[in-house]
């Protein structure tokens, strides 16, 4: 497939997607990828900037070592949080003294995600990982972007949104003021406990944002199997996450083939993903739905490479 950037640039160039379950870094020079690196993740609102700069500058330290590398020419990372500029830069300055790169970029998770979905081209991305955000480009170049809001107050259709559905069911089971289901006994069975007021430390302990969204793979599979609670929760999210994504849509006002690619761990899921795909195809009949063309990570270097095309357009 064409890609919608210029490619040229024979660098050595990282690209960086952070994740609340998972870092992975892509070491590429120019566009061709040459390792691809992958660790736990760390939420940023919970850890903080600087704990977050040293694990970067960890991981990024190992990538660049085994490649006998000092530092990179462009460092381009994006993750949850990140979508203002007073966080971007903040966050800019703090990786720069670590010296990892010449020149670093900070964008949010759904920037990346958006490059690497659709390669550049005008369109739209829906993430359905950890969290959800629908994020978008027009042809003139405009960005909008719908729900992103966090695990506490939003988040819809996402795994932790899944998760914690399934949670909440499984303790009203259990407590008799909610719909039977094998949830209840898989809760008990996925955190070690005994009786269902056990899982509370299991849950707040360490990072509850990832203990969360882990046990919607259990909800998801459940759903599978045939519990209509655990069905009704994976229908529930991809509704919502579609109601969102057909509003950012509606916004972008597309003059030409509209495109939403869809990105992230709960889209594996066929049930969740057919329902989400038919309630978005009611709304944009036309509409051209596919799964992102590259990773969030790969998006990234896309990114840093288009940086680059424009820096150099400027000097001629």
């Amino acid at each position: 497939m064409e890609l919608a950037v210029n490619l040229w640039a024979p660098m050595w160039i990282l690209g960086i997607d952070i994740g609340g379950s998972k870092i992975e870094v892509v070491l590429s020079q120019g566009d061709r990828v040459v390792s691809t690196y992958r660790t736990d993740g760390i939420n940023r609102q919970i850890a903080g900037e600087e704990m977050l700069a040293a694990k970067l500058s960890e991981v990024v330290g190992h990538v660049l070592h085994n490649h006998g590398l000092v530092r990179a020419d462009v460092l381009v990372a994006g993750g949850a949080g990140l979508g203002r500029a007073r966080e971007q830069h903040s966050l800019e300055h703090i990786l720069k003294s670590h010296g990892l790169a010449d020149r670093i970029i900070v964008r949010s998770d759904a920037e990346i995600a958006l490059w690497g979905a659709l390669s550049g081209l005008p369109g739209a991305v829906t993430i359905a990982g950890t969290g959800s955000i629908v994020y978008g480009r027009n042809e003139k170049g405009k960005v909008y972007r719908a729900g992103g809001y966090g695990y506490v107050i939003g988040d819809d259709g996402s795994g932790f949104w899944i998760g914690r559905a399934g949670l909440r069911a499984a303790i009203a089971a259990a407590e008799g003021w909610g719909e039977p289901t094998v949830l209840k006994d898989l809760v008990l069975k996925r955190f070690s406990a005994r009786q269902i007021e056990d899982i509370i430390p299991k849950i707040y302990d360490g990072s509850p944002q990832k203990n969360v969204a882990e046990f919607a793979l259990t909800v998801i599979q459940t759903a599978e199997n045939g519990d209509d609670v655990a069905k009704r929760i994976v229908l529930e999210a991809a509704k919502r996450l579609a109601i969102v994504s057909v509003s950012l849509l509606n916004r972008l006002k597309l003059k030409g083939q509209k495109r939403l690619r869809l990105s992230g761990s709960v889209f594996r899921n066929s049930t969740y993903r057919e329902h989400f795909e038919s309630i978005v195809r009611k709304e944009c009949p036309d509409i051209d739905i596919g799964v992102a063309e590259h990773s969030p990570s790969y998006g990234a270097i896309l990114l840093g490479l288009s940086h680059v095309h424009e820096k150099e357009k400027h000097k001629v």
